[in-house]
Parts: structure tokens; C-alpha cells; sequence
């Protein structure tokens, strides 16, 4: 008889997907194991909680395994809870990065979560084989096992001892991990909901504190056979274009800490770009590129027709707080020179901030981000510090008398919550929950919220592209772009909008709580699930507010934008007529360009335009005069949308919804640029 092995990396689906990429982490362990125990064990992936709710009414496994990452450890750990429960002989076991590093707190971990038989620590595909091997051999005997030790693995023995054999030696030759996407495993999930994921190298060499792999276990590189990952990029490339000639999505998720830093990822990068050539897939590529060899990542970016999100994350400027977090070996200046280069050749250019990091306040928050925009990223993400569990900053933060006054509040995380039925008697309800700094030595929890606010600003005025124009106008005159961020800030709380800004601030302070224990109890009630679902609570409040502003409010943020643009060129002593005529057409052009594209909303708009809005916009190499944009005779242009684009916002809306949560996570997932209307003159 084979022995039926079932590995999920579950996902919350009620609201939205919220973590949609394929199982392919999984999967690896699952191909892994297939390939390296006789008998092999029969494997079976799951991603959809409904999909194992069904699996389990006919049949049952002897082992089921589940990811346990952040957003989704609770999910697993109450179906962990209730399988272990109904079906008392199925071995549970859980792996991931959601577990502490030292083996006290991971006792008491455990010891929290009885229904979990075994743990495995670290990299799991070496430690979960060994452990399926050891079970068969002694026939399910799970106390037994447990008393082993073996590598990687950790345990609860019915007599109370906490088990824990030595952490595993990574596999440094991924070549013995069979593809799950070769082997056809992942198959079932190109269902034009999930996104592929890929990873070319495993490891990271820098030592961030705030992460994962932070840790020295991750420290060293290895690479995925050149030969594997061209087949792999193949076939699902192949199978991306019946996805998306379907109207499904058609985007690819690359996990390596670091994509374009090594010279093998222009190899990597060259695959993906036959990809695109032969099946149109991947339009849009999420990674995480390289903190070093700048010259490296925008080679790769090129070479993927720039459809790649180019990121130069710095977290913060200043030198303190890197030093806090041990990210000196980051090369700062290298980081800023990958804004420009990015521009130069259409690329996104992203950078991200932390707010709450040790030694962190409000001035250096506020210096950060005005480093970033004044060097001319064109987005910037504005992240709170959530501390993660595998992380050396988590335990860092919890001890006694910490040097940088760590304050923290719970929060649910954004839609990861669920209500569902696993039978007539039994139902799961549950929401991931993470813990977030909010206040430290130099932080004030008002000033906390201070940053948040401004952080709202600079994601709507200033992030993907929404007023370019007039970016690039202040650039061309040399006035502080930051600057003009600032003013918008501080004229917005007289201003139309200011009661949505309010409305943020008050939903901000109102997610978070001061116990882990009393927020657990809250999201366990149906009807306070029933409360996220609905949207009435959760959401990823920036883009959340961001998405109303945007969709609803786009006239009002281009008076907004007129009246302070003005005001700061004046006080740089720019202002004049034409000038102040210039920032009129290109707000009309910039509304034009972005009104009512997630609405269903694609007949043309027309307006006539005094100056070549496109010809300045055009104009990188060189500044061209106010007086020589003026047309001798107004103008009349059309605003419009090419098919290919309406199709691209449709797989979009397809892909996510068209509700406000999902207007969420395609301003935060998607490069909403690509949306915005082409431009044309109208024959006079």
C-alpha cells in the first residue's frame, strides 16, 4: 500500500486570495521526497482550503504537512488542529520560517500547539524526507520517532520531553530537487488565479536582523542547474499563455532575496525573456532585486523589456539605524544610482522604508523618504516593522530591557481571515495576527501616527506615476520635489480631502491592539470575521485609502496638487504666467491619462491642450524653454485605450475582483502604469 504524503501551503480565499502564488515550495518537498524514498509516498498538494475540506470527505492521508509563514500559521495550525482531532492516526507535521530560533521559545511554541506531531526547522525538504522515511520504516510508530532526534526536527513527546535533534546541513546541490512544475505537480493551480513562483538561488548573504534570512544559516548562495530553470521557465511559460489568452493572469513571482546581483541571474533573465518573446508571459515580474551591483540588476531589467520592478530597498538612510539592524555591508550610494538608471530606460524603480526600526524617529523617517524621492525613485513603499518570529530582531525586541525602548501592538493581518465549514459540526474561524512596533525611544506612539499620515501622502501624490508631470516639471526647475510632498501634507488637512486622511488615522489606530490574546479571542467569533470579510474592518489601509483617493477623488488631488506645486515654485521665485498655464495642462493631462480606469470606463476622453504636454514629458536629455512648448494654436487630443490595455485591466479585475479590496491589492501588486490612457493629437 502507498503511503499517501499531503502538503499544503493554505491560503485565505473568502474576501480575496491573499497569498496567491502557487505551491511550488511544497511542491519541492514533495518531488524531493518521490524521488528519494522507495516505496515512494503517494503526494498531494493543496493551496484552497475548500479543495482539502473536500479531499478530506473520502479519503485521508497517513501524514499531512502545512507551511506555517505569517500569513497564514493560524490558518494551518486550526485545520492541524481539527484533522488531528477527527483523524487521530494522521501524522501532523508543520514547517516554515513562522518559529523562533532558540529552543526555549521553541518549546513553548509547541507546547502551545499540541496537535502538532513534529516541527521541522529550517530548509525542509532533507529533514521532512528523513522523517517520512523514519515513519514508514517503523511503521507510524510517532512517539518512537520522536524520541530519535532526528536532524531538523522538533518535537513533543507524550512524556512531556522536548525533542530536538540538530539543525541540518543545507542542500547545496539543487539538482537533487526535482521540479514540481517539470513533474506536472503544480498542474492543477494554472487555474488563472495563482501566479507561478520561481526561485534561481537560495540564500542571501547580508545579515538585516529583521529578516528571516538574516540568519548566518542562510548566508551562503546556491543556484538552481542553468538547464532545469531554462526547461522550468519553459513550461510554464507554455502553460501562462492558455492562462492568459483565457483571461487569466499573466505575471511571475521570482523568490530570490537578491535577482539581478549575480552574473548567473542575466542568464536566468535571458530565459525569462524568450518566454516573453515566444508566449507573451510574464507581463509584470514581482521580485526582490539586488541590493548591490546596480550595473548587474539593470542589465536584467533591460533585458526583460523592463517589465521587472526594479528595487533599490534601503529601509532607512540614516547610518544609525542601519548599524542597528547590521546592514552596513548595503552600498547606499549604489542604491541611489539605480533610481536613475531605472528612468532612463523605463523601468520601475522601487525602494522601501521601515518605519519603527531600533533607533528609528519621525525626522529620520521623514529624512529617508526625502532621500529617496529627491534621487528620483519612482515609488516608495512605506512598510511598519512587523517582527517576525525566525527573526533575530523578534527576539531582540522581547527581551527585558531592550536599549531602544521597543513599544508593540497586535494588528490583524490584511485579508487573512476565514469562516469555513469543514463539517456539519465542525467550522474554522480565524485571522492571522502580527505584531508591529509602534513606538520606541525617539518614536512617540502620536508620532507614529504622524508618520503614517504623511506615508499616505506620498504613496497617492507622489507613487506610481499619478502626477509625473509635475514631478518632472520641479525637477526641470530645480525645486525640491520633496518639498512639494511636504507642502501637500501640510495644506491637506484644510483641504477637501482632509476627512479621508482623518478617517485613515482614526481606521490606523483603531487595528491595533495591546494583546495577542484578547485580539485571538476577537477574530475567533464568526460575526467579527464576518466584520473583515465584509470589509467593515482590515484591509491594507495605505492602498486601501490610496484606492479611494484615486478612484474617487483624482480631481481633488489635482487641485490639491495645482495650488501647492504653485505655491513652492513661487517660493523658489519660478513662478510666472506660463508656468502657472504649463501646470494647468498637465494636470488636465494627468487626469485625463488616469480617471476611472478600474470602472469600466474606456471610451476616449478629449480636451485642448495650450502646450506639448508629451514633447516636455519626452524632454530627459534636455530642458526645453515654457515658451517653445506653447502651440501657436491650441490643440485638440484625444485620451484613449489601447485593446491590449482594456484586456490587461480586465485579466486584473478578473484576476482579483473589483471591489475595494481587491482595487487593494492591484494598486499594490500590479505596475498600475501600464493602465494609464496613450495620448494622440486630433487632425485639426
Amino acid at each position: 500500500m502507498s503511503i499517501k504524503v499531503w502538503l499544503c501551503d493554505l491560503t485565505y480565499t473568502q474576501q480575496v486570495i491573499s497569498s496567491e502564488v502557487m505551491p511550488a515550495a511544497v511542491g519541492e518537498i514533495a518531488t524531493y521526497c518521490e524521488s528519494h524514498i522507495s516505496p515512494p509516498p503517494a503526494t498531494r498538494l493543496f493551496k484552497y482550503p475548500e479543495k482539502l475540506i473536500g479531499a478530506f470527505r473520502t479519503e485521508q492521508p497517513h501524514v499531512i504537512g502545512f507551511s506555517n509563514y505569517v500569513w497564514n500559521a493560524q490558518l494551518s495550525y486550526e485545520f492541524a488542529k481539527v484533522i488531528k482531532a477527527k483523524f487521530p492516526r494522521t501524522t501532523v507535521v508543520m514547517g516554515g520560517p513562522n518559529f523562533p530560533l532558540s529552543k526555549e521559545h521553541q518549546e513553548s511554541f509547541l507546547r502551545a500547539r499540541p496537535a502538532i506531531d513534529f516541527f521541522i526547522e529550517k530548509e525542509g525538504e532533507l529533514p521532512f524526507c528523513n522523517l517520512i522515511r523514519r515513519l514508514m520504516e517503523l511503521e507510524f510508530d510517532i512517539e518512537r520517532v520522536k524520541k530519535e532526534k532526528l536532524g531538523g526536527v522538533r518535537a513533543i513527546a507524550a512524556d512531556g520531553m522536548f525533542c530536538a535533534g540538530s539543525v541540518m546541513e543545507r542542500i547545496n546541490d539543487l539538482s537533487e530537487i526535482p521540479s514540481p512544475y517539470l513533474s506536472g505537480k503544480l498542474d492543477e493551480f494554472f487555474d488563472g488565479k495563482l501566479m507561478p513562483i520561481i526561485q534561481t538561488t537560495r540564500g542571501c548573504p547580508f545579515t538585516c536582523t529583521y529578516c528571516v534570512e538574516g540568519n548566518n544559516y542562510y548566508s551562503k548562495k546556491f543556484r538552481k542547474p542553468s538547464k532545469a530553470l531554462k526547461a522550468e521557465i519553459d513550461y510554464i511559460g507554455r502553460k501562462m499563455k492558455k492562462v492568459r489568452d483565457a483571461g487569466g493572469r499573466n505575471d511571475l513571482h521570482i523568490a530570490d532575496s537578491n535577482f539581478g546581483m549575480y552574473k548567473e541571474d542575466v542568464e536566468a533573465s535571458q530565459f525569462i525573456a524568450d518566454s516573453q518573446d515566444r508566449y507573451g508571459w510574464p507581463d509584470y515580474i514581482i521580485c526582490s532585486t539586488g541590493k548591490n551591483q546596480h550595473e548587474r540588476v539593470m542589465e536584467v531589467s533591460k533585458i526583460v523589456h523592463g517589465r521587472i520592478r526594479v528595487s533599490g530597498s534601503v529601509q532607512s538612510t540614516n547610518s544609525v539605524v542601519l548599524d542597528n539592524v547590521k546592514r552596513k555591508n548595503v552600498n547606499l550610494e549604489q542604491i541611489f544610482r539605480l533610481a536613475d538608471d531605472a528612468n532612463k530606460i523605463g523601468a520601475e524603480s522601487h525602494s522601501e522604508v521601515i518605519l519603527g526600526l531600533p533607533g528609528d524617529s519621525a525626522e529620520r523617517h521623514f529624512k529617508s523618504i526625502a532621500d529617496l524621492i529627491d534621487v528620483g525613485f519612482t515609488n516608495i513603499r512605506m512598510y511598519q516593522l512587523i517582527l517576525l518570529m525566525g527573526t533575530p530582531m523578534f527576539a531582540q525586541a522581547h527581551e527585558q530591557q531592550s536599549e531602544f525602548g521597543f513599544g508593540t501592538h497586535f494588528r490583524v493581518i490584511s485579508f487573512d481571515y476565514g469562516n469555513y465549514e469543514f463539517d456539519e459540526n465542525t467550522r474554522i474561524v480565524t485571522a492571522e495576527i502580527e505584531e508591529i512596533v509602534t513606538s520606541l525611544k525617539d518614536l512617540s506612539y502620536e508620532e507614529y501616527f504622524r508618520c503614517r499620515g504623511f506615508d499616505l501622502v506620498v504613496d497617492t501624490f507622489y507613487n506610481q506615476g499619478v502626477f509625473q508631470a509635475l514631478l518632472k516639471l520641479l525637477k526641470d526647475l530645480d525645486v525640491s520635489r520633496f518639498a512639494w510632498i511636504k507642502k501637500v501634507w501640510e495644506s491637506v488637512e484644510r483641504s477637501s480631502i482632509s476627512t479621508i486622511i482623518e478617517a485613515f488615522i482614526t481606521e490606523t489606530k483603531g487595528e491595533l491592539w495591546e494583546s495577542y490574546d484578547d485580539l485571538k479571542r476577537f477574530t475567533s467569533k464568526p460575526e467579527n470575521v464576518a466584520k473583515f470579510l465584509s470589509g467593515e474592518l482590515g484591509g491594507k489601509l495605505i492602498f486601501k485609502y490610496k484606492s479611494i483617493l484615486t478612484n474617487e477623488y483624482l480631481t481633488e488631488l489635482a487641485a490639491i496638487a495645482r495650488n501647492t506645486v504653485i505655491e513652492v515654485v513661487g517660493e523658489g521665485g519660478k513662478l510666472d504666467d506660463q508656468i502657472v498655464a504649463l501646470v494647468d495642462d498637465i494636470l488636465s493631462y494627468e487626469v485625463l491619462r488616469k480617471v476611472n480606469l478600474f470602472k469600466g470606463d474606456y471610451e476616449p476622453k478629449y480636451f485642448t491642450l495650450t502646450y506639448d504636454v508629451e514633447r516636455f514629458l519626452k524632454s530627459d536629455a534636455q530642458k526645453v524653454p515654457v515658451s517653445e512648448l506653447k502651440f501657436s494654436e491650441p490643440r485638440r487630443c484625444r485620451f484613449f485605450l489601447e485593446n491590449e490595455q482594456i484586456n490587461a485591466i480586465e485579466r486584473a479585475l478578473n484576476s482579483y475582483g473589483r471591489d475595494l479590496a481587491a482595487m487593494t491589492k492591484i494598486i499594490s501588486y500590479i505596475r498600475v502604469e501600464n493602465f494609464y490612457r496613450q495620448f494622440e493629437f486630433l487632425q485639426s
